[in-house]
């Protein structure tokens, strides 16, 4: 009798699947390799093999595995084997239990997840996260649906890391409105932990949409626009400040003698004017004029 295995029927010039050492995370266990030699029947132990060659077990089911797919397969409920090789696959009827697992690249949308920011604010993020199946066992065996699992742990991490981080950041730290690579990785870094029992590797984990929640984003538009008004006329002021002091050296450079009253007017309108902002006309006293 044969060893028993797996039937592969496919292409040998279709290579294997599942070479994804290079980006595989270290604690992540690697599948099982297929014990399968061609022209064999799956039936996993003798008991099967019998009831499969008997008139009740005639009928043996044909298993298709395609590119990007892997078959687990149970013996009597318990873990037999994975078949990773696309191809046909001749399968006990009786006995064995096949599940079929994807391990295409996929993309889940988290969509309006409200979160609180490191200062307390209430904002609404949109993520994209991108992943696939890297153990089929696990990802069959150890967890309900691995897709789901996926996604409810991913919001559960978009609301933790962001909880990190400040919506915006004005000493150019990491912050939730820029999106930078040390927040991305933050983010990919938490999720991997959590889905590791699932066997799967997370690639990325992007945000698409970041914005104030409704019941305070006028409020905050308020405060932003207030801070930049603030940042602009501390800029204009600073600028005035050196120019009239540029006046006066420069005034004192070339011999022109300015008493202590007359320096400070020179500052005071070079100031009021610099920094006005409508447009000033300038007024000469007629005591000053006569003279």
């Amino acid at each position: 009798m044969q060893k028993p295995g797996a039937v592969g029927m496919s292409d040998p010039r279709i290579p294997a699947v599942g070479s994804y050492d290079a980006v595989r995370p270290l604690d992540v266990d690697e599948p099982d390799e297929i014990d399968a030699d061609p022209g064999c029947c799956m039936c996993g132990d003798f008991l099967a093999c019998c009831l499969t060659s008997s008139l009740l077990g005639c009928f043996c089911s044909i298993k298709q595995v395609n590119v990007n797919e892997e078959n687990v397969l149970l013996l009597w409920g318990k873990y037999y084997k994975t078949i990773r090789s696309p191809g046909l696959y001749c399968v006990a009827c009786c006995g064995v239990t096949t599940k079929l697992v994807s391990v295409k690249w996929t993309t889940i949308d988290l969509k309006s997840n409200k979160v609180a920011d490191s200062n307390g604010n209430p904002l609404i993020l949109d993520g994209v996260v991108t992943y696939k199946v890297r153990n089929s066992k696990k990802a069959t065996l150890d967890v309900q649906d691995a897709n789901r699992f996926v996604q409810t742990q991913a919001t559960a991490v978009i609301r933790q890391v962001a909880a990190r981080y400040p919506y915006e950041s004005t000493d150019g730290g990491p912050c939730l409105k820029n999106s930078s690579q040390h927040l991305m990785d933050d983010f990919v870094s938490s999720l991997q932990a959590k889905v590791n029992v699932a066997g799967i590797i997370i690639k990325s984990f992007d945000l698409t949409d970041v914005s104030y929640a409704p019941e305070i984003a006028q409020a905050m538009l308020a405060r932003q626009q207030a801070q930049a008004v603030l940042a602009a006329r501390r800029y204009i002021v600073q600028g005035a400040v050196e120019i009239s002091l540029g006046a006066t050296e420069a005034l004192g450079a070339r011999g022109v003698a300015l008493t202590g009253p007359e320096k400070s007017s020179l500052i005071s309108n070079l100031l009021t004017v610099l920094s006005g902002e409508t447009k000033v006309s300038p007024v000469i006293p007629l005591s000053s004029a006569s003279h």
